[in-house]
């Protein structure tokens, strides 16, 4: 029976338990390195009110996590795999309940989840667009966004909810691993002459209109700036543009080609990395090229003549 107790950042291996709890509530389990245990942290006898966070559970010959009769605990941001062998279950919750379930990585384990009886319920996922949890055996696509995954473009959560029985569902899975990271990216940019035909033309002095999709993939509200380029010269500057994590954002701008030369002229955005973002490869988005030419020439070969009629 322990009340109010700390622990953090150890090393526990080759236990019969590594951490186990009984009639206990109010403590904080993070940052451990839990591994060839029997079951890696268990809590029973009506254990409750308890955190377990940021711990990395591999390789035990029981479950992850094991919760018997224990209910209204946090789980959270724990690395819940089978590195070198497999846990039975990556969280096997018996007679639990009002737990709450989010923001885990759960990745080959011999079974993700299991809760009995069925009629148990927990909180698998911390609502939209906070999500949930990622399941390495998740199947589903990442095509929508939106608390109805009905809106267009991707936003790092699966378009259908991850079922572990019949009242516990993860409703909003994560594409990809959960990581406290940060990371703003453009995943889409479009110009009013991208579908242009056969050429996408736009006569001197004209306007352009350009949109592009930015996101926040990371897990803290950034504040960041977007330059749009034609080629290598700066058109557009989207200032102090601030996003909640896991959000993303339109934006607009209309592009007026008065005192640009002929030519073609590839069309880019970057978004600025943010403090602390490892990756900047998804910052640069690239759209198609565009040729500024003159009023009248219909077939872009920067001549105005017959064959523009033709």
């Amino acid at each position: 029976m322990r009340h109010n107790v700390a622990i953090r950042n150890i090393e526990i291996e080759e236990f019969y338990e590594g951490v186990y709890l009984y009639e206990s509530s109010n403590n904080n389990i993070s940052g451990n390195n839990i591994a060839h245990n029997g079951d890696g942290i268990s809590l029973h006898g009506y254990s409750s009110n308890n955190s377990i966070s940021g711990n990395n559970i591999a390789a035990n010959d029981g479950d992850g996590i094991y919760l018997f009769n224990s209910s209204g605990n946090n789980i959270s941001g724990n690395n819940i795999n089978n590195i070198t062998a497999n846990n039975r279950y990556g969280i096997f919750l018996y007679y639990s309940s009002r737990n709450s379930v989010y923001h885990n990585n759960f990745a080959n384990n011999f079974g993700q989840a299991y809760v009995t009886p069925p009629d148990y319920a927990n909180a698998w996922d911390e609502g939209y667009p906070s999500g949930g949890n990622y399941w390495s055996d998740y199947s589903g696509t990442d095509l929508f966004s939106g608390p109805y995954q009905n809106e267009t473009g991707t936003d790092g959560i699966g378009d259908t909810p991850y079922v572990i029985g019949v009242n516990n569902t993860d409703y909003y899975p994560l594409g990809g691993p959960w990581s406290q990271a940060h990371d703003v990216r453009i995943t889409d940019l479009n110009t009013s002459k991208k579908t242009c035909t056969p050429f996408p033309t736009v006569s001197q002095n004209c306007t352009v209109s350009i949109s592009l999709r930015i996101e926040n993939q990371g897990s803290y509200s950034e504040t960041f700036n977007v330059t749009i380029f034609a080629n290598d010269i700066d058109i557009g500057f989207f200032e102090n543009i601030t996003l909640a994590f896991r959000n993303s954002a339109i934006l607009s701008f209309v592009w007026d080609t008065t005192g640009f030369g002929r030519g073609n002229y590839t069309i880019s955005a970057v978004v600025d990395p943010v403090p602390g973002e490892v990756n900047t490869e998804n910052n640069e988005f690239h759209d198609c090229w565009i040729l500024i030419t003159g009023l009248g020439d219909i077939n872009a070969d920067q001549t105005v003549d017959i064959f523009d009629c033709v």
